[in-house]
């Protein structure tokens, strides 16, 4: 979706919102398996699931990453 505020500027916000919906998908994803037992997780799971919820800064830290932005990579929370 290309937005043109009429004198020239275009602004695509579909790849802000991909990379922004994909981050929030993974940390819910870790946030379930920080629900679950840890004998019914694998070791990966194990290493990576939160038990506890982010801060609003830990989470806006983890989704406005510089490096995340401009090429977003997709690691875990």
């Amino acid at each position: 979706m290309v937005i043109d505020y009429g004198n020239g500027i275009e602004l695509d916000v579909t790849t802000y919102t991909m990379i922004l919906c994909t981050k929030l998908w993974g940390l819910s994803w870790c946030y379930y398996d920080g629900a679950r037992l840890s004998k019914d997780l694998t070791p990966e799971q194990n290493e990576k699931k939160q038990v506890h919820f982010p801060t609003l800064l830990e989470y806006f830290a983890f989704v406005y990453y510089c490096c995340g932005c401009m090429c977003a990579p997709f690691h875990e929370f």
